[in-house]
């Protein structure tokens, strides 16, 4: 997870691929997010294939 400036906020490591458990989720705690964020982005990473694939922004707080 992402800041507005890219700075990590929290990562979320897994220990094995998902490809056969599509779709899957998988939740991540007490992340700290200060008051003044507007907006977020979560991304994917893996060691083969590094970043890649879609981003989702989010507009922060939720509405």
């Amino acid at each position: 997870m992402l800041d507005k400036d890219g700075n990590i906020l929290a990562t979320r490591v897994l220990v094995h691929p998902h490809v056969n458990e599509q779709p899957f989720t998988r939740g991540l705690s007490q992340v700290r997010i200060s008051k003044d964020t507007k907006s977020l982005t979560i991304r994917g990473h893996d060691k083969v294939h590094e970043y890649g694939g879609k981003e989702l922004k989010l507009d922060w707080p939720p509405k």
